[in-house]
């Protein structure tokens, strides 16, 4: 039920317009209160920074990239997790002996996801993350899409269910 109730409360807010997504392969009910915070077109990667009051920072992300063959698995989305958390959060990482490793579902898709927690030893910060990946059939592309989580000293739970949500209304166009 907090799920759901996150969801609604999440939603009741005033959304990007679908221009938001004209250029992307995707689209997702993102609220405006979340500003871009990367977009770099010629990587396919897009972000969205929520910055609220209570001192939190919540980042969905979404990265895509061709290919042919579905090699989309743990590995892959570690690796890739990885590669793309230290070169767009400026060199965010996170140990492969911390996270928690499962299938899952996202957006009504099979998936894998990786969660755990991150740190960047640069500016001495560390917080939550989850990270979901797919592979679409119909246009041969692997989508990953990443929620972190800054909120030190706040409840998370209910911060990482909003980016789930986010997570969870996504659409390839």
């Amino acid at each position: 039920r907090l799920k759901r109730r996150v969801s609604k409360q999440v939603f009741k807010q005033k959304l990007y317009p679908d221009s938001e997504f004209k250029m992307q392969s995707w689209k997702a009910n993102i609220p405006q209160n979340y500003m871009i915070y990367k977009n770099h077109r010629a990587n396919n990667f897009k972000s969205y920074l929520g910055r609220l009051r209570n001192k939190s920072d919540r980042y969905f992300s979404v990265y895509h990239e061709k290919m042919e063959e579905n090699i989309v698995s743990i590995e892959w989305l570690e690796e890739k997790r990885a590669e793309l958390a230290w070169k767009y959060y400026d060199e965010d990482e996170f140990s492969k002996s911390d996270i928690r490793k499962e299938k899952s579902k996202i957006a009504k898709r099979e998936c894998v996801k990786i969660s755990g927690r991150w740190q960047n030893k640069k500016h001495v910060v560390g917080g939550a993350f989850q990270t979901y990946a797919f592979y679409d059939e119909e246009s041969q592309t692997a989508f990953l899409i990443d929620n972190s989580l800054y909120f030190p000293e706040g409840y998370k739970l209910a911060s990482l269910m909003e980016l789930e949500a986010l997570s969870n209304s996504i659409k390839i166009k």
